[in-house]
């Protein structure tokens, strides 16, 4: 409960003439504390009687009006009690006003400050995000690149000069010999002299991988996986082209194609190369 000087001047017997005990009959809005009747402007106190409570020697609380002398009384060592507070800086008009001021010249620092960094943090995430989006673009240039393995070259002169079918591009053609029956193939001459064939690299599209291990547990040294665990395909010499193509017919999402055979003397080219050609 607040306390006042009234409260102060209650245990003094000389004064105890300034209280009134007030029975509960006669308790009234009009009966405040003092402390709010002290609180009130003097337009506002008409009516009104200020009261504290006090303890009877029968251990009974009671309410017990103060008369005006000790009311004024007691105001005024609140006054002198406000003056000390503001040569301390409590409710001292000065001390407010330059408190105010600093007060104003912090919060207008602080608002810089806060400005300068959201302005720093906009130019580095600015900075950040360009810098991913060139990153990014240079990743899909580079992944478009390695989707793209698939080049021609000239017929393969080493196949062809053993066939008996190269010849120098210098030298012009002789003009073909009037035949007045075609020649009958036999299936010796045509196991022995095979079409030249264009080569092709086994690729593999590996942005589409799916990690399903099926290449690798085929031949570990022909396939293996990149940082990203998507596989590639490291020498293609380490193993066969039917190797390849089971590879190829066991990748669950088709991505593997095993181009054209490297080793001309591998057995069953033809069937191989017709099952190659469904992943090519």
């Amino acid at each position: 409960m607040p306390m006042s000087p009234v409260d102060y001047a209650a245990l003094f017997p000389r004064l105890l003439r300034h209280f009134q005990v007030v029975p509960e009959t006669y308790v009234t809005d009009d009966l405040i504390p003092v402390t709010d009747y002290l609180s009130l402007r003097a337009g506002d106190r008409i009516g009104k009687v200020p009261y504290i409570w006090m303890i009877l020697p029968d251990r009974r609380m009671v309410r017990a009006a103060v008369t005006m002398t000790l009311t004024r009384a007691c105001e005024e060592r609140l006054g002198f009690w406000h003056v000390i507070q503001e040569y301390a800086g409590i409710h001292n008009f000065h001390a407010d006003q330059v408190r105010e001021q600093l007060t104003r010249s912090f919060e207008e620092k602080l608002e810089q400050t806060r400005k300068e960094l959201e302005a720093t943090h906009a130019e580095t995430t600015a900075a950040a995000v360009e810098k991913a989006g060139r990153a990014a673009m240079e990743d899909l240039a580079r992944v478009l690149l390695d989707m793209d393995p698939v080049w021609v070259s000239d017929l393969d002169i080493r196949s062809s000069a053993r066939v008996g079918t190269t010849r120098d591009r210098s030298t012009p053609a002789a003009a073909p010999e009037p035949q007045t029956e075609p020649a009958k193939a036999t299936p010796e001459a045509t196991k022995a002299a095979p079409k030249p064939s264009l080569v092709q690299d086994a690729w593999i599209d590996s942005a589409l991988c799916t990690s399903c291990n099926e290449c690798i547990n085929l031949n570990k040294r022909m396939f293996r996986y990149n940082d990203q665990k998507q596989a590639v395909i490291t020498d293609v010499q380490a193993g066969t082209f039917a190797e390849l193509v089971r590879a190829a017919e066991a990748c669950p999402v088709s991505i593997i194609h095993p181009g054209a055979p490297h080793n001309p003397d591998e057995p069953g080219p033809a069937a191989l190369i017709e099952k190659a050609s469904a992943r090519n």
